[in-house]
């Protein structure tokens, strides 16, 4: 393993993060911000990007993935 870098969760108190089936993205629960944040995941160097996009939720702690 070698370091590549750091990225900010983009709220307080991370809790619980998790990469989607596809590997494509990354899922942050920020517990005091009350916010779950969605980054895009490069498969290759495994870098994050912002997307943008966010769920607010009251104080995410877990995060699951389930199959529709």
């Amino acid at each position: 393993l070698a370091l590549k870098g750091y990225q900010p969760t983009l709220g307080k108190a991370p809790r619980n993060f998790i990469i989607d089936p596809t590997g494509n993205y990354l899922l942050v629960a920020n517990q005091n911000t009350d916010n779950i944040i969605i980054f895009k995941r490069n498969k290759l160097s495994g870098l994050l990007k912002n997307t943008g996009k966010q769920i607010n939720i009251p104080k995410p702690v877990c995060l699951k993935m389930i199959k529709l």
